[in-house]
């Protein structure tokens, strides 16, 4: 809704994202899917695609392509998400 309203008065869209891959793959479909959008804040804990099969998200010139593929585009590594567990953290995959 806010985008709706924002793109209503030609204002810019910026996204505060600081979550892990799956939240920055969505937010790079977000961000393709609406009218304004101009960037996306991305500070992740680790490095961008370390936790991905079929290799990292592409970034051009600072700009990271979107994700292409079924889903969010991305495949998740279960054995390198397993190494990135914290000690005691239970498996839900």
């Amino acid at each position: 809704k806010i985008a709706d309203l924002a793109a209503l008065y030609n204002t810019p869209l910026c996204i505060h994202n600081i979550g892990t891959l799956v939240q920055i793959a969505a937010s790079l479909h977000f961000g393709a899917s609406i009218y304004n959008f101009i960037t996306s804040e991305i500070v992740p804990r680790r490095p961008i695609g370390e936790l991905t099969t079929g290799g990292p998200l592409q970034i051009v010139k600072g700009q990271v392509e979107i994700p292409q593929g079924p889903g969010l585009g991305i495949v998740l590594d279960p054995e390198a998400l397993r190494a990135d567990m914290a000690p005691g953290e239970p498996w839900w995959g």
